[in-house]
Order: structure tokens, then C-alpha cells, then sequence
């Protein structure tokens, strides 16, 4: 199993700038992440683009913690994307961390 270990900064906001695993395996292996607030999954199949997927995921973060919000499927395509709002500012913005997993549709 592997153990995949993010910081604040490590990653971008756009699908150009973010962490990409290739290889994550559900049930086995992890994602470490300093983040003791909430975590809304979702089905990201009817989502858009990017633009999309911020919106729903400042609907769902809160200013009390550092919340994880994820889309499996996003638009249909298979992947998964995962933010992790590290600044707990309830929006998806510079600092926070956006990791996409690829072939991970649920």
C-alpha cells in the first residue's frame, strides 16, 4: 500500500497545477493530509468543468476547518478530484490543495 502525503502549497488550484496519482488503489492505500474537518464526496458525472466542481465544492466547505471535498467521476470522465480547503476560508483559493486521481470513477 502506499501513503500519498500532502502540505499546504505542495499543489495548485487548476487541473494544470494539482497533484495527479496515477496508481491509488481504494481500500489500500491513503491520502495524508492535514485536514481534521468534514468530507462531502459526491458524484461528479453531471459536472461540467473545473468552474463546476469549485462551485460545488465552496457550496459544501465551511470556515470552521480545514473541510475535503471530492467528486468521484468527475464529468463522466473516470478520474476523481479531491480539494482540501487548508485555509478554512470555506472557498477553493490560493493554498489549498487539488489532487486529482486518475481511473478512480467511485
Amino acid at each position: 500500500s502506499d501513503t500519498f502525503v500532502f502540505s499546504t502549497g505542495d499543489t495548485g488550484i487548476t487541473e494544470a497545477t494539482a497533484d495527479t496519482i496515477t496508481d491509488f488503489s481504494t481500500g489500500t492505500d491513503k491520502i495524508d493530509v492535514d485536514a481534521p474537518g468534514t468530507y462531502v464526496e459526491a458524484d461528479g458525472s453531471g459536472t461540467a468543468d473545473l468552474a463546476a466542481f469549485i462551485t460545488a465544492a465552496d457550496a459544501s466547505l465551511t470556515t470552521a476547518s480545514d473541510d475535503i471535498y471530492a467528486q468521484y467521476n468527475f464529468a463522466a470522465a473516470g478520474n476523481t478530484l479531491v480539494v482540501v480547503d487548508e485555509n478554512a476560508s470555506g472557498t477553493v483559493d490560493a493554498g489549498d490543495t487539488l489532487i486529482i486521481l486518475t481511473g478512480l470513477d467511485k
